[in-house]
């Protein structure tokens, strides 16, 4: 009987701690899939967050666009006003040409009808010219400034230019644009 006694508390014993092993590594396994399940969500949340603080900031640009934009429709009006109509630039080469008088620089102006945009969705329209000058080079600098920057009939622009020194004496080739409405 005692040996019976022995072999049935061995016997529980064991199944005991088979139960105890079993538990562990079922709690373990639950363990680790929740865990698991637990950091995809975090990750999950973590996007979710990182696209509304993107969503968030689209949302504050577009308003500062929205709001914006009376402002660039008073500058574009301003714009407007400022521009000569397309037919007015038939001025434009004798502007330039008494500009050159003034700053004492012998100029050939000419306009390039294939450089022509028209004025098109409230963009203002640009004809291509280009200006072949000769003179001193402080002259030269004075006569460049003044066509493109302190003329009051028409806004210019020159987009490529070319320097060289012959003979004592400056040229530049340029080319650029003048705007209509």
């Amino acid at each position: 009987m005692f040996e019976e006694m022995t072999r049935e508390f061995y016997f529980k014993a064991w199944l005991g701690v088979a139960v105890i092993a079993l538990s562990f590594a079922v709690l373990g396994g639950a363990f680790y899939r929740l865990n698991a399940d637990i950091v995809e969500r975090a990750e999950a949340i973590r996007v979710n967050r990182q696209v509304m603080n993107q969503n968030v900031r689209l949302v504050e640009l577009l308003a500062e666009l929205k709001q914006g934009i009376t402002s660039v429709d008073a500058y574009a009006d301003r714009l407007n006003m400022l521009l000569p109509a397309k037919d007015e630039l038939i001025d434009l080469q004798k502007y330039v040409e008494n500009t050159g008088r003034i700053y004492n620089v012998g100029l050939a102006f000419s306009v390039q009808p294939g450089a022509t945009v028209k004025a098109e969705g409230g963009r203002p329209g640009s004809a291509g010219f280009s200006v072949d000058a000769r003179g001193g080079l402080t002259p030269l600098k004075r006569f460049l400034e003044g066509i493109e920057t302190k003329s009051d009939k028409f806004l210019l622009t020159f987009d490529a230019m070319d320097m060289n020194r012959a003979d004592g004496e400056y040229r530049v080739i340029a080319r650029g644009r003048a705007f209509f409405k």
